[in-house]
């Protein structure tokens, strides 16, 4: 696992490749040395040794159609194609401009032609503005803006970044929902909100259909004191994002990921232990034989009793050897059965034990983020959450929260119970031109919120 403080890019190392506005998060690897990046495929083994945040400009490969190597940039390339059409005439509006498709003399084989002749970007879009019959006509602003969306589409600089949980968030999100159900940085930030989130705290989550990324989220923002519970519902733990944030080892020691299946058997085989160890001393043995005295319904009590107190009494001579023999057996039996187990103890169970310990003394915090519905998974784990400690349940969609929300109202140790919808829309800040994007997202999902108190 690499250091999160380290700039140089090495294998073993998750960085984010990011051209314009498209990002795509990679682990570079010594079997993995070609990236797509849309339809270009671009060889990335330039980029080892270099610093996190360096620019890289693509230069096509001779003879092959699409693809690219990588070389690292001096300040003088980086030059911005619409600085060099300022000088060009513009007109005073757009209503005589006419949406055809004929305006473009180019043809797209054309195009095509100049990309895989290894003609630069800029040039291309020289020949684009010559080849235009509107463009002359367009105003100033069009002029920026039609300029602009072919710098998108030619754009021949890509920059590696850290990867952030900023960036994660946008990636994850940008997937479709078949892939991953994503939520927004502004979602992220109120659950962070709403759970009270505290450096040195110890919290639960559940999570299933996000990549990690709200384990991430806590995980970043623990200190050394902190610890996280990481509970998945299904069979495979969905760490992509925690992997993606390049933790070092330390902060890796803090997560603990246990399946919730695991958890309930673990937690009823300890409840179970703690009924049987309540039972006074001497009396375990009589108690099983009575229950298997009403199970047959034709064993005598008298002769178990007599048979249980004549076997302890022969277990219990010290002058017999007979006695030590048995002692003997019993013990150096039961000793190498319990090593053989600790040493074929699996990751996970150690894991499980680990979370069940942390479980015992109750945690500052709980949060569901997953696609089951959260009704039982609440009311198992809510117990483990200390009193005046909140919980934060998040879901796509609002139906499960007020069934929820209904179920909890009724409680008498909940309180503060609210369900909240952030909606976020980004705006263009720009030289007197300033407004809100026009295609946003919708909704970012529901969260259901709520403290828990100590009943009377």
């Amino acid at each position: 696992m690499c250091e999160v403080s380290s700039d140089i890019i090495v294998n073993g190392q998750y960085v984010i490749f990011r051209r314009k506005e498209y990002k795509k998060l990679h682990l570079l690897s010594e079997k993995s040395t070609h990236i797509f990046i849309g339809r270009d495929k671009v060889e990335v083994s330039a980029v080892l040794g270099e610093k996190i945040g360096s620019v890289f400009k693509l230069l096509p490969k001779r003879g092959l159609n699409r693809h690219f190597s990588l070389k690292l940039c001096c300040l003088e390339d980086l030059t911005c194609s619409s600085d060099s059409f300022k000088d060009l005439s513009s007109g005073l509006d757009n209503r005589n401009i006419c949406d055809d498709g004929s305006s473009q003399l180019l043809t797209s084989d054309s195009i095509e032609e100049l990309r895989d002749n290894g003609i630069a970007p800029k040039a291309i879009i020289e020949h684009l503005i010559e080849n235009s019959k509107t463009f002359q006509t367009k105003t100033e602003y069009s002029q920026e803006k039609y300029i602009k969306k072919k710098e998108k589409k030619y754009f021949e600089f890509i920059s590696i970044l850290r990867p952030t949980i900023r960036l994660l968030a946008d990636i994850l999100y940008s997937r479709d929902l078949p892939k991953s159900i994503g939520i927004r940085l502004d979602t992220l930030s109120q659950i962070s909100t709403a759970l009270n989130f505290q450096p040195d705290g110890c919290y639960l989550l559940v999570e299933n259909g996000f990549n990690g990324i709200v384990a991430a989220t806590l995980l970043n923002g623990l200190s050394d004191d902190g610890r996280l519970i990481h509970i998945t519902p299904g069979n495979q733990n969905q760490k992509q994002a925690v992997l993606a944030m390049n933790f070092s080892k330390e902060r890796m020691s803090q997560l603990t990921t246990v399946r919730l299946t695991t958890l309930n058997e673990m937690t009823e085989k300890t409840m179970t232990t703690d009924q049987i160890n309540s039972v006074p001393i001497g009396c375990e043995k009589i108690h099983n034989s009575t229950c298997n005295i009403g199970l047959n319904g034709s064993d005598n009590l008298s002769d178990k009793v007599n048979s249980i107190i004549s076997d302890e009494n022969f277990m219990e001579d010290e002058n017999s050897s007979a006695g030590v023999e048995f002692r003997k057996r019993k013990y150096s039996t039961s000793e190498s059965i319990s090593t053989e187990l600790e040493l074929k103890k699996p990751r996970w169970a150690v894991e499980a034990e680990d979370a069940l310990e942390v479980l015992k003394k109750k945690v500052d915090g709980l949060v569901l983020a997953c696609k089951e519905f959260p009704v039982n998974i609440l009311n198992k784990l809510l117990t483990f959450v200390l009193p005046s400690r909140p919980f934060v349940i998040y879901s796509l969609y609002q139906e499960p929260l007020l069934a929820l929300y209904l179920q909890l109202k009724q409680r008498n140790d909940v309180v503060n119970l609210k369900i909240t919808e952030t909606w976020f829309r980004p705006y263009q800040i720009l030289p007197q031109r300033s407004h809100p994007a026009v295609t946003v997202s919708s909704s970012s999902g529901y969260l259901l919120s709520g403290i828990k108190v100590l009943c009377k």
